[in-house]
């Protein structure tokens, strides 16, 4: 029952986060509105799927192939959205071009690849690429900008960088302890990062209305 509850509140959270996304994307016209309506749909899609098979069938779904896709299309959006901001402060000019700047981000995919690895041994070896690969991006991306902040100034981006990288680091928070935790209750910790992916969604629409306004 905790577990349908808590994914209730997930959905609800997603939903209204996406509403008002929506509503500027389609008013404004604006691209990062957009990426942020995708990145909200998708994530919805997948927990809907988990929601009602839990709620139908009694257990998470045995076949998540829907669920999947709809997560890793929301990875793809949110490093599309990533990748435009930071293009557009024009980071891509100012950032060092050094070789090392380029080998130190590469720690970010090898921890996706050796997570993946050891998720391997509970689930899809095919899933588990796909998420590194996707994962391994982001984080790639993040790092960069971190070993280059002398040159980010701008403050909302800074904030856009950790946000994404707390959604990161829940996301794995919860694929780990599902491996190792079981039991429906609060006392399992993959409900504690779960419920921490729910805080991080909507704070993500004051970041892009000021990235907007700048």
């Amino acid at each position: 029952m905790f577990e349908i509850i808590e994914t209730l509140v997930q959905l609800i959270v997603i939903v209204a986060s996406l509403t008002h996304s929506l509503i500027f994307a389609i008013n404004k016209k604006n691209d990062m509105w957009t990426l942020l309506s995708f990145f909200y749909g998708s994530y919805a899609l997948g927990v809907s799927y988990w929601l009602i098979c839990i709620v139908f069938l009694g257990s998470t779904p045995a076949i998540s192939v829907v669920s999947d896709f709809s997560w890793y299309t929301t990875y793809l959006f949110l490093f599309l959205m990533f990748r435009y901001a930071f293009a557009k402060h024009g980071y891509v000019e100012a950032v060092s071009k050094k070789p090392i700047y380029f080998v130190i981000p590469s720690i970010g995919p090898l921890f996706s690849a050796v997570m993946a690895a050891y998720y391997m041994r509970f689930g899809s070896v095919v899933s588990n690429v796909i998420y590194a690969l996707l994962m391994g991006m982001l984080l790639y991306g993040l790092i960069y900008v971190f070993i280059n902040f002398k040159v980010v100034k701008n403050r909302n981006f800074r904030t856009l960088c950790y946000m994404t990288l707390l959604f990161c680091f829940a996301e794995y928070g919860m694929w780990t302890t599902s491996c190792i935790f079981e039991g429906n209750t609060i006392a399992n910790p993959y409900y504690w990062f779960d419920m921490l992916l729910t805080i991080n969604f909507p704070v993500f629409i004051p970041i892009i209305r000021k990235e907007v306004a700048e």
